[in-house]
C-alpha cells in the first residue's frame, strides 16, 4: 500500500479516495518512458466524505489537466464538481479543503453535480453528472493489467495529500466537459489509485 502524508493542517476529515490518470502509473520502465513525454496530462480525482466537519455522506470530484505529463507540469487547470446534495456552506468547505491538498493548479470552475462513488477494495466505480450530462465515468478492479511485459515499477504518487492507496487497473475511464477543452476515453491499464484519505 502506498501512503502519501499530508503536509497541511489536520482538520479531522476522512473518507474514500479514487484517482485515475491518463497514463499507466505502474508499469515497466520502457512503457513509462514511452508515455512520459506524450501522455499523462489528465487525472480524475474523487473523494467520498465519511466523517468530520459535517460532510458525512457527501462527495467531491475534480478533473486536472496539465500542459504536459502531470509529473512534469506546474501549469495545471482544474474543474471541481461538488455534490449537489451539499449546502452552499458545505460545498465551499469541500472546495477550501481540496484546493491546498491537491495539485489542481488554476480552478476554472466549481459546479454542482450528481456524484456516485463506490469503493470496495480495488473494485470501484465513479460517475459524475453535471447539467444532465455524464461528464465522468470510470471503473477499476483488481485484474492484472497486461499492457506491459516487463516488471512493474510505481512511477507516480496520488495528487491528493493524506491518502493511503493501492494501485488498481482501470477498466474504463472517460471525461467530457468543454470547460477544459479536453476529452478522453481510455481503459485496460494500471492507471488508478484507490483507497482512503485522512486530513
Amino acid at each position: 500500500m502506498f501512503t502519501a502524508i499530508a503536509a497541511v493542517a489536520t482538520i479531522g476529515v476522512t473518507g474514500i479516495y479514487f484517482e485515475t490518470r491518463t497514463c499507466s502509473i505502474y508499469a515497466g520502465p520502457c512503457h513509462y518512458n514511452s508515455e512520459i513525454m506524450t501522455d499523462g496530462r489528465g487525472a480524475i480525482v474523487a473523494l467520498g466524505f465519511e466523517s468530520g466537519q459535517g460532510l458525512d455522506g457527501l462527495a467531491a470530484a475534480a478533473v486536472v489537466l496539465g500542459d504536459v505529463n502531470l509529473n512534469l507540469s506546474a501549469n495545471r487547470q482544474a474543474v471541481i464538481y461538488i455534490d449537489s446534495a451539499a449546502t452552499e456552506e458545505q460545498g465551499q468547505r469541500m472546495t477550501d479543503y481540496l484546493k491546498p491538498r491537491a495539485g489542481l493548479g488554476s480552478v476554472v470552475s466549481v459546479q454542482p453535480a450528481q456524484i456516485q462513488l463506490e469503493v470496495s477494495g480495488l473494485d470501484s466505480e465513479l460517475r459524475v453528472s453535471a447539467g444532465g450530462i455524464t461528464v465522468i465515468a470510470a471503473e477499476t478492479n483488481s485484474s492484472e493489467c497486461h499492457t506491459c511485459s516487463m516488471a512493474g515499477v510505481l512511477w507516480f504518487k496520488p495528487l491528493v495529500l493524506g491518502t493511503k492507496v493501492d494501485v488498481a487497473t482501470v477498466q474504463r475511464q472517460s471525461f467530457c466537459d468543454p470547460l477544459l477543452g479536453e476529452t478522453w476515453s481510455r481503459g485496460e491499464e494500471s492507471a488508478a489509485f484507490v483507497g482512503t484519505f485522512a486530513w
